[in-house]
């Protein structure tokens, strides 16, 4: 298999989705990263690559397919924004731009697939939402529609949140839904349970102690409110328990799990996590935790916060470029079945070859 991950970073903070704003994007675009893009010559926007459906296999065990992917102009470049696994459906939301910067050419893609790499849609997300409203996050909900959760400022600076729903196919679903949230309240990720509620968080700053969760009903009604603690934005979903991170005690302290448990409408028990998070971030795949860091993927064992290694990178030819950092590298349905994401620049001419793979061992 021919990939080049990018920069995976040792110390990454714990999140399990990595949410830009589009101010954020635009900024890590100028100033932080050189140009990439899904790159095909003579090729209209929006077009899918289509693969050979080849299947290699890798020296450690693994069957590696290379799935289709978006195709851009070659005036037109793009970057892997974020990964959302749910369910039985993979959302990879894409930023595609093009140079000078300019809001009238910019897309957000969204490709969805299915557990066995098929590609089920790709849906160009901000010509759908609009070009007033900025992008903050996506999510999968049980039925494996997409949801879209947008925001806008009216002329008299009120900012507004507004959820899309989008199936498999990317048409439209109704009407959007407006969610209120109190004041100055900027939630940057959600999750959608099994039940259909609605769970937001802001993001973290270090400068505040603390933070809620926000959880809604599938219709857009505020349920509840969690009492403030020091959760670090995180979200993540493991059957129909939805979980958020705790930093007690602040940049210092130990890193926990914590269970939002609906009935009390406040967090559980928490689970310590701080010694399989020292040398990395967790993830939430279908099955189980999972570590992710500099080395490779490793299961984890909450009761024992034992980890076992799954993959790692050496025994591939995965080549960890270490001046670029892109959208989690991967998104582990189990240890039998992994979904890679990779960058490769040219260097000729600054484009990159996005591709997405599918590995897979009996």
């Amino acid at each position: 298999m021919q990939h080049r991950l990018v920069k995976i970073l040792s110390a990454w903070a714990e999140k399990s989705k990595w949410i830009l704003d589009a101010v954020c994007i635009l900024f890590c675009l100028m100033m932080l990263v050189p140009i990439a893009g899904c790159f095909a010559k003579n090729s209209k926007p929006g077009e899918v690559i289509k693969t050979d459906e080849s299947i290699e296999t890798a020296s450690n065990g693994y069957s590696v397919k290379n799935l289709d992917f978006c195709k851009v102009s070659d005036n037109e470049t793009c970057r892997l924004l974020s990964n959302d696994l749910a369910y039985n459906t993979i959302a990879i939301r894409v930023f595609i731009y093009r140079l000078p910067l300019s809001e009238n050419v910019n897309k957000e893609i969204v490709l969805l697939y299915d557990l066995e790499g098929k590609l089920l849609s790709q849906i160009d997300v901000h010509d759908a939402v609009g070009s007033d409203k900025i992008i903050v996050d996506t999510a999968i909900d049980a039925s494996g529609n997409l949801a879209v959760f947008a925001r806008t400022k009216d002329d008299d600076k009120v900012v507004h949140h507004y959820l899309y729903s989008f199936d498999s196919e990317g048409n439209l679903a109704g009407d959007p839904i407006e969610l209120t949230f109190g004041e100055s309240i900027l939630p940057m990720s959600f999750i959608i349970g099994a039940d259909g509620k609605m769970y937001f968080s802001e993001m973290f700053y270090s400068s505040r102690k603390t933070g809620p969760i926000y959880v809604f009903d599938s219709k857009g009604n505020m349920l509840f409110v969690t009492s403030e603690t020091h959760v670090t934005g995180n979200l993540y979903q493991m059957g129909d328990m939805i979980y958020t991170g705790d930093k007690t005690g602040g940049a210092g302290g130990s890193a926990k799990l914590l269970p939002i448990d609906t009935e009390s409408q406040n967090f559980g028990d928490s689970i310590d996590i701080s010694k399989v998070t020292s040398s990395g971030a967790i993830y939430a795949g279908s099955d189980g935790f999972y570590l992710m860091n500099i080395e490779g993927i490793y299961a984890i064992n909450l009761d024992s916060e034992d980890s076992k290694e799954v993959i790692l990178w050496k025994d591939t030819d995965l080549d960890l470029n270490s001046k670029m950092y892109d959208a989690n590298p991967a998104a582990v349905i189990s240890s039998d079945k992994i979904f890679l994401f990779s960058s490769t620049t040219t260097g000729v001419d600054g484009a990159t070859a996005v591709t997405v793979s599918l590995l897979t061992r009996e």
